[in-house]
């Protein structure tokens, strides 16, 4: 038997260590926005009712985690972090 390349298998086999893992953790919605959003700068697009219906997403989510933490100011010790290490 002749081999086209050294890595020609005689038969069909799965490759089980590169294959792909469905993601259960994203929900789908939040998929199809993402998707949509990419989508969008990509091309140079605009959704004035995506923009909106995210930014409302948004302020919500905001506005959770400030009821729930309070203010955070994380990026002003990541900067100082990065200056001392530096």
């Amino acid at each position: 038997m002749v081999r086209d390349s050294i890595d020609a298998l005689d038969e069909f086999r799965e490759d089980t260590l590169m294959k792909t893992i469905e993601n259960t953790m994203t929900p789908a919605d939040a998929l199809a926005d993402l998707e949509h959003a990419l989508h969008l700068q990509a091309t140079g697009q605009r959704d004035p009712a995506f923009e909106k219906r995210i930014g409302a997403q948004t302020e919500k989510i905001r506005q959770e985690i400030r009821a729930e933490h309070g203010i955070l100011n994380v990026a002003v010790d990541l900067i100082r972090e990065g200056r001392d290490e530096g």
